[in-house]
């Protein structure tokens, strides 16, 4: 017999399946944070930023920090909702969540996140003039 037509999907596999794609996301989250933190602690020194790298204010680090709690809860709403304030104020960081969120949403969360073509234009910027020192910087 060559055919699939017998074979059922079992619901509980199905949610033991859409669970394990939760945990690898918030393992790769925190995976990177991780990972961020511990470059950023051994990073050359590098020159000052430029002006378009303005400093994060108390207010989107907590925000920041809410938004990647929320992620790691699993509430994906909420956090896309507090990344793409920051991202939209040009927070590198949170333009790469969102920009993560937004093409992998449908697979990973379960639904697609909204965003202009020009917002997802101004965090990809963002988040490769952030970038661009730390690449320059290593060679």
């Amino acid at each position: 017999m060559t055919s699939f037509d017998h074979v059922t999907t079992d619901p509980i596999l199905d949610t033991l399946m859409q669970t394990q794609y939760l945990l690898f996301a918030a393992a790769l989250f925190i995976g990177c944070t991780i990972f961020d933190a511990q470059l950023g602690g051994h990073a050359p020194p590098q020159s000052p930023a430029p002006a378009a790298h303005k400093a994060v204010s108390p207010e989107d680090q907590q925000l920041f920090d809410e938004a990647s709690r929320l992620y790691r809860a699993g509430q994906w709403a909420g956090a896309y909702g507090r990344f793409i304030v920051l991202a939209d104020r040009g927070n590198a960081q949170a333009a790469r969540m969102a920009l993560a969120m937004h093409k992998d949403g449908p697979v990973v969360y379960g639904r697609q996140w909204d965003a202009s073509p020009e917002q997802l234009h101004a965090w990809e910027r963002s988040a490769a003039q952030a970038a661009a020192p730390l690449v320059s910087t290593n060679r």
